[in-house]
């Protein structure tokens, strides 16, 4: 328990860090930043002692993070208050290219989004193009992908380079070897001469059936 407790303070007191450094990168006030944040509803109020608590004691959660990450340019931690992690978001094209643990070390130059309970892994998310998952993932969804995780299991979806050396979304079956689409469409199943380079496990996929105005 003191182990946790002394964690949460650290990261806590980084991410406090982080908001003060953000701003002074930024060059605007806490004033403007406030206005900024309260306009797109991710404080409750304009006040510009919200920020001014975000630089020193207060908790910083971890849509307020991404949003301030965005508005000032500043990078984004990649651990927040509630045990949220920065995910970066991935194009189908470049996470074709992601076969190899080693590319990670590309993945810093893509924006992050948040996202909480995922379990240990490296992660990227990709959005989904197409209908050929839409029982599970309909075209626009976000999957999020375990580049750690590449055991391959009957009946579970996973991100794999295709012959166009892109990513391709599909549930795996052994025998024969195969990648299913999972739609109310008519999609071809992929049959492989042998094993495709795997990127990663799917673990979660999630639709956004409304997505507000941005406002600055």
């Amino acid at each position: 328990m003191k182990e946790k407790t002394a964690k949460s303070k650290s990261i806590k007191g980084h991410l406090n860090s982080w908001v003060k450094e953000a701003i002074e990168h930024s060059g605007i006030s806490q004033t403007k930043l406030a206005k900024i944040l309260a306009d797109r509803k991710i404080i409750t109020s304009n006040d510009r002692s919200i920020v001014q608590k975000m630089t020193t004691t207060r908790v910083v959660k971890a849509h307020e993070v991404f949003a301030i990450a965005e508005i000032t340019g500043f990078p984004a931690p990649n651990q927040t208050e509630d045990d949220a992690i920065l995910v970066p978001r991935v194009s189908k094209i470049a996470a074709g290219s992601l076969t190899e643990l080693a590319s990670v070390d590309n993945l810093e130059d893509f924006p992050r989004i948040p996202a909480a309970g995922l379990s240990f892994g490296v992660w990227i998310a990709m959005e989904v193009d197409g209908g050929s998952m839409d029982k599970i993932s309909p075209h626009g969804s976000l999957i999020f992908v375990n580049l750690a995780d590449k055991e391959m299991v009957s009946g579970r979806c996973y991100v794999f380079q295709d012959e166009d050396g892109s990513a391709s979304y599909k549930r795996f079956y052994a025998n024969p070897l195969r990648f299913e689409p999972w739609s109310n469409g008519d999609y071809e199943t992929f049959y492989p001469d042998q094993m495709p380079k795997i990127i990663g496990a799917v673990y979660r996929t999630t639709f956004e059936i409304f997505t507000p105005k941005v406002r600055n």
